[in-house]
């Protein structure tokens, strides 16, 4: 039977004709690190896409909303809380206005609320289709399907060796690795190149089960960097245009931000939003070699397997040190390291 979203040569809305922003919204994935700010700026620096300030985490927030303990989330309180919040204040829309839109439409659920939120960011912006990039949202990629039948994900891929030197140097490692109580869990640097690689497979599995599917294409940062305007070519092919689409002078993906209450994440994300403004360079790829102890490259192969390779990142490991890598990493989880984890502080329901 065919897939009722079709194929994207038989979509009337595509190029120029479409005229609703939310017929078809365009969601950027990717492990962090990975390069997904940059290509979500080459995005909205067209005239055919803009897309929300980056990382809302709406679906992820609304997981760990207290009121979700037993499964049942209460929405009116997760709105709430979730627009208190940095990451809704970055997002540059009226709280009161998403709400009344979402009781217009009689759809104030989850879904319905983050549809309000593209609307308004659509009607702020005059964007002709908006979309968003939140990493985590590759865990619900199903439930966005079910809102938006006509969506389109950009699966972003990148040599994860590369992706977790550079995850390591990012501020969120002072936090991301703790249990519930606030405390370090045990395991250090290596315990977050464990789990950073575990992270990386996740991304791999999904790309891996959605193999075929009309609305998902996977974009590996090593080909955007070595080949930009022939894999934005493709890109933008596979969003339903005929070519790269002119540029516009007031794109400015990322340019206002909301201060977080930590200086030292606030110097992050600005020197990380300046880079993404600049030119695409090679400089990076290679850098893990230097950066990587042995031991921890093992782990890192070890942990991805054999969808490193599938990927085309050449392995560097013997097969016996990919498989005690793999140990270290599984003896580090079973000891505990990544029970209740807290993520980053901005994403607690305070400002």
């Amino acid at each position: 039977m065919a897939d009722t979203r079709g194929a994207l040569d038989d979509r009337d809305a595509a190029a120029g004709a479409q005229t609703d922003p939310l017929a078809s919204p365009v969601f950027v994935l990717g492990m962090g690190r990975s390069g997904t700010t940059l290509l979500a700026r080459l995005l909205s620096g067209t005239a055919a896409l803009d897309l929300m300030p980056e990382e809302r985490h709406f679906f992820a927030m609304a997981e760990r909303h207290p009121s979700n303990a037993n499964g049942t989330l209460d929405v009116g309180a997760f709105w709430r809380d979730y627009t208190r919040s940095v990451r809704f204040a970055d997002a540059g829309v009226d709280a009161s206005a998403c709400y009344a839109r979402a009781v217009a439409a009689d759809d104030v659920t989850l879904t319905g609320l983050f549809r309000a939120m593209l609307a308004e960011h659509a009607d702020r912006t005059g964007a002709a289709r908006v979309g968003e990039k939140t990493t985590d949202d590759a865990a619900h990629v199903d439930t966005l399907l079910g809102a938006f039948p006509d969506a389109r994900f950009i699966l972003v891929e990148r040599d994860p060796r590369a992706a977790i030197a550079s995850q390591l140097k990012a501020p969120w490692n002072d936090v991301f690795v703790r249990h519930a109580d606030g405390t370090p869990s045990p395991g250090g640097r290596l315990g977050k190149v464990a789990r950073y690689a575990m992270i990386w497979r996740q991304f791999s599995k999904l790309a891996e089960a959605k193999a075929g599917a009309p609305y998902l294409t996977v974009l590996r940062y090593e080909d955007l960097v070595a080949r930009e305007a022939e894999t934005m070519e493709r890109v933008w092919r596979f969003l339903g245009e005929d070519g790269i689409p002119p540029a516009r002078d007031d794109a400015a993906y990322n340019e206002d931000v909301v201060e977080l209450g930590n200086p030292k994440w606030n110097r992050w994300r600005t020197q990380h939003f300046e880079k993404s403004q600049g030119a695409v360079n090679e400089a990076s790829l290679a850098k893990w070699r230097k950066q990587l102890t042995k031991l921890e490259v093992a782990v890192i192969e070890g942990v991805c397997g054999a969808s490193l390779a599938a990927s085309g990142y050449e392995r560097t490991t013997s097969a016996a040190q990919r498989a005690a890598g793999r140990l270290v990493a599984q003896a580090i989880d079973r000891f505990g390291l990544f029970l209740n984890p807290v993520r980053e502080d901005d994403m607690k329901f305070e400002r």
